[in-house]
């Protein structure tokens, strides 16, 4: 699998982390391949669990929330054969969304593991190795829900906390927590820890999503983004993504469509009626699959 694609799969995947609602229990999905490389029909290639660790404590506005994904490719010989990943995402955000920091883990053919902090750079963030001591430091005081004490090196600085910019991940959960109509569009500060990007979210439509057997109402948006090149010319980041999320005040992520050019990658949840606190279910619609 070249990295392109695995990159791709790594953003549909993190896509779906925060914006879950907060959560005792992991959620369970399943990623599916459709597309030249299966000739044409659907190949399971990953499964997902995401997670909220902690809570804020209201009393504190600085306060951090946590989320974690993790995606594995170990249920399926074929994929671990030519391509094994790993992926964990893992976030910190503030009551009013806004992102702190997150961490990468990625393992494939290679392992990349990376701390990203807030920081008054052009991008937003400055990137640490979490082994080193200051970086080791600063997620620590993050798991804890506290904002990180000391600046990393290269860190230039921590900005203005209502300063809004967010991860892709960070994106998720703004959305969520927006008010929604058919029709209305978003324009957010997004960084993914190199360059800053613009991001354009349409809301398409509202209708109820078929989803293994359950019939679920939904809304289903489109999520743009856009970076600038050397002479400042706005171009597209990557093709449109789709995200479905329930209508329901809990907003869970059912559906994420990311396409690339050797197909489509579609990551679900994997049985909606196991989850009836958190997924409301259209009037009439039975327990079964």
């Amino acid at each position: 699998m070249p990295r392109s694609i695995a990159f791709r799969l790594a953003i549909s995947l993190g896509c779906l982390l925060i914006a879950t609602a907060p959560v005792a229990t992991p959620l369970e999905y399943s990623v599916v391949y459709r597309g030249v490389f299966s000739m044409g029909q659907n190949m399971p290639i990953a499964d997902v669990t995401l997670q909220q660790i902690r809570e804020p404590d209201a009393r504190s506005v600085h306060d951090l929330q946590e989320f974690v994904l993790e995606a594995s490719s170990a249920a399926y010989p074929v994929v671990e054969s030519l391509y094994p990943l790993r992926y964990r995402f893992r976030t910190w955000v503030t009551h009013d969304g806004n992102v702190i920091g997150f961490e990468t883990y990625e393992k494939t053919r290679k392992r990349r593991h990376r701390l990203y902090l807030r920081n008054t750079s052009d991008s937003g963030f400055s990137r640490h190795d979490p082994g080193e001591a200051d970086a080791a430091s600063a997620m620590e005081r993050l798991q804890a829900g506290e904002l990180p004490r000391q600046i990393p090196r290269g860190a230039l600085g921590v900005p203005p906390l209502n300063d809004l910019l967010l991860d892709r991940l960070g994106l998720l959960q703004y959305m969520r927590d927006r008010p929604l109509r058919e029709g209305a569009e978003f324009l957010l500060p997004v960084s993914n820890g190199r360059d800053r990007l613009r991001y354009r979210v349409r809301v398409e439509k509202s209708r109820s999503l078929m989803l293994r057997g359950a019939r679920i109402p939904a809304w289903k948006l489109r999520f743009d983004g856009f970076e600038s090149d050397a002479d400042g010319t706005e171009k597209p980041a990557h093709r449109a993504m789709f995200i479905w999320f329930s209508r329901d005040p809990a907003r869970v992520p059912l559906r994420v469509d990311a396409r690339h050019a050797i197909g489509l990658f579609r990551v679900e949840l994997r049985d909606p009626v196991a989850y009836p606190q958190r997924v409301k279910l259209d009037a009439g619609q039975s327990s079964t699959r």
